[in-house]
Formats: structure tokens, C-alpha cells, sequence
């Protein structure tokens, strides 16, 4: 039976030229390429991937570069690798790139249109190998604080099923997947964003300077803009921690990432409980929990990588 011309085999046309060796050799080589297939709905440049193809015609046969014309098996390989060629690159042009800032560390980046982001410990984002050049999208995981420069793309973060979308502004992303609410925090400090559920702008709502709002799945559109100091949402990036009415559960999850240490919360009831605290100048975890354990009327011990909490 004819094998048809599908993604899953090679084209049978370059098959036909090859003995079995050769046949089973090209199978093996395209398998290996396979897994790095370009998404078929993205546009990719094709000048980087025409230069590479150059580059290996002459070095699979150099006489090539000085007008000897190439002999057939030569041809048939050249013909087969570069059509592995072509998926590899793609497919190295679609693997995103990460930046990440590990627990106990903050980090900051810049990206090619000069756009700098500052990321929260624990916090992680992604982007094309393109970014810049077909677009300015970006995926977070954790906090981010964004300085975003004009271009004439604009800027997008999406974070657990919300976009936010910019042109040129600084403002605050905080949302974390592994949070059970997924919620999605967004803070201006000068310019202009729209916040909406991911492929819904028409929920959508604009913040300016100073102004905040949230997001989450069960919401139908985000919170209406808010007034806020923006100076204490954003104060983890001066070393400083900054809870409103929060939760236990998110306090101590905000210190495990601060200070790198994994704290265990006994009670599910406790986690609940909220707290109003701040820390300008914090010196570490086990000051911070011997305040909240006290406030709180909790009492806690060192473990092997943290600290247990009871009461």
C-alpha cells in the first residue's frame, strides 16, 4: 500500500530514491524531527531557516559553493536533511523562551524592545524566540512588575485565563497558578492596561495610574477599578511584604518564596484566618511567623526545611 503524504512519515517522493538502507536511515532521521514540528496557525520568518539551509548545502558539499554541480546521492541526502532542517529550526523558533526568579531571589530581565520586567521570587514568564518581531506576548506564573516600552506591537502578559494588553506603562501582575482562586491582581503605576477574561475583551475594564482591580474564573468580568497606594502592592520589589486582610494560607505561602523555606500549617481552619501586617525591612522568616504566631494566638517549631505551625 502507498504510504500518504502526512506529517507522520516522510514524503514518498523523497523515499522512492533511496534503497532500503537509505529509506530506513531517512525514517530515523525524521522521527528524530518530528517531535519538534512548528505549529502549522503560527507564521514563522523564513530567513533564518533560508541561511541555515545554505549553510548546509555547502558543507555537505563544498564543490557546491564553487559551481561543481552536486552528484546524486549527495543530492538525495541534502533534499532529505533539509527538509529535517526546516522542521528543527521551526520547531527551535516556537520553543519559548523562560526567565525565572528562583525562592529567596528577585530577578530582572530585559527584553529586545528594551522592556524590563522584574519578577517576585518563585515567579516565572515565557515568550517567543520572535518576541519583538511578530509580537510582544508574554505568559507569567507568579508576580511580575512590568516597564513596557512603546512599539508599534502591543504588549500582552496572560496569566490563568486573563490578558492584560498595553502599549507603553509600568504596572504590577500578580497571579499564581498554583494558588486555588487563580486569581489575577493587577496594579497601574503610570499609563493605561485593559484587563479581561482571556478571549473575552468585551469584559473588559481599563485601569489608570493608581488604580487596581482582579480577576478569577468564576468572575463574569474584573473587579471595578479600585484607588490604591501603589507603592505597598508593589513593595516586594524594595525587599518589603505587604498583606491587606489576607489569608494565613497566602502569608505563609508568600514567605516560603520570599525566604526559600517550606512552612507546614497544621490546622485547615487556621489557613483561613485573615491578617493585616507590614514589614518595610523584613530579617527573615522565623521573625516574621514568631509575630504572626503571637498575633494570632499560634505556636510554632523548626523543622529539617522549615517550620511547622499549630495550634
Amino acid at each position: 500500500m502507498k504510504r500518504r503524504n502526512d506529517h507522520t512519515h516522510p514524503p514518498e517522493e523523497v523515499l522512492e530514491s533511496f534503497d532500503k538502507d537509505g529509506r530506513q536511515r531517512i525514517e530515523e532521521l525524521w522521527d528524530m524531527s518530528r517531535e519538534y514540528a512548528p505549529d502549522p496557525h503560527k507564521n514563522i520568518s523564513g530567513e533564518e531557516v533560508e541561511s541555515a539551509l545554505k549553510n548546509v548545502h555547502q558543507q555537505m558539499d563544498p564543490a557546491s559553493s564553487n559551481g561543481s554541480s552536486i552528484i546524486p546521492i549527495w543530492g538525495k541526502w541534502v533534499a532529505a536533511a533539509s527538509i529535517a532542517l526546516i522542521m528543527l529550526i521551526s520547531g527551535y523558533l516556537m520553543i519559548p523562551q523562560t526567565a525565572s526568579a528562583p525562592y529567596g531571589e528577585l530577578a530582572s530581565i530585559e527584553l529586545r524592545d528594551g522592556t524590563t520586567v522584574e519578577l517576585n521570587s518563585g515567579s516565572k514568564i515565557s515568550y517567543s524566540r520572535l518576541y519583538g518581531l511578530l509580537n510582544r506576548d508574554i505568559s507569567l506564573d507568579g508576580e511580575a512588575y512590568f516597564s513596557v516600552e512603546d512599539a508599534n506591537h502591543p504588549f500582552t502578559v496572560e496569566s490563568n485565563d486573563a490578558k492584560i494588553e498595553v502599549t507603553g506603562t509600568d504596572f504590577n501582575v500578580r497571579s499564581w497558578s498554583e494558588e486555588p482562586d487563580r486569581q489575577t491582581e493587577v496594579t497601574v503605576s503610570s499609563g493605561s492596561v485593559r484587563l479581561f477574561p482571556l478571549n473575552q475583551p468585551e469584559h473588559e475594564v481599563t485601569l489608570t495610574q493608581g488604580m487596581w482591580s482582579r480577576w478569577n474564573p468564576d468572575m463574569e468580568s474584573p473587579s471595578a477599578p479600585e484607588e490604591v497606594p501603589a507603592d505597598e502592592l508593589t513593595g516586594w520589589r524594595d525587599n518589603r511584604l505587604s498583606f491587606d486582610d489576607q489569608p494565613l494560607w497566602k502569608i505563609f505561602r508568600e514567605i516560603e518564596r520570599r525566604f526559600d523555606v517550606q512552612i507546614q500549617l497544621e490546622q485547615d481552619e487556621v489557613a483561613s484566618e485573615t491578617l493585616s501586617t507590614h514589614y518595610h525591612d523584613p530579617k527573615g522568616a522565623q521573625s516574621i511567623i514568631e509575630d504572626i504566631s503571637q498575633i494570632k494566638g499560634l505556636r510554632y517549631s523548626e523543622t529539617a526545611n522549615g517550620y511547622r505551625i499549630y495550634r
